[in-house]
């Protein structure tokens, strides 16, 4: 057997694998939700700083608008 056909026929066996529903549960409930959490914890900091950055960055940007106009 070629080398080629055995690792395609194992990776097609792996996929009906994976696809099959009750592995697709395991595999969100314990490898995905678990990820996109721990990512989310991560991120959750630098995220709420840049919104807040960039909230002040308009406020002043309004408040020169303003300044300007009243001239």
């Amino acid at each position: 057997m070629d080398i080629k056909k055995i690792t395609y026929e194992l990776l097609q066996k792996c996929f009906i694998e994976i696809n099959n529903d009750e592995n697709m549960n395991q595999i969100k409930t314990y490898i995905l939700n678990p990820l996109i959490t721990y990512v989310i914890d991560k991120i959750y900091p630098y995220l709420v700083i840049s919104v807040i950055i960039f909230l002040l960055t308009l406020i002043i940007a309004i408040a020169t608008l303003i300044l300007l106009i009243k001239k």
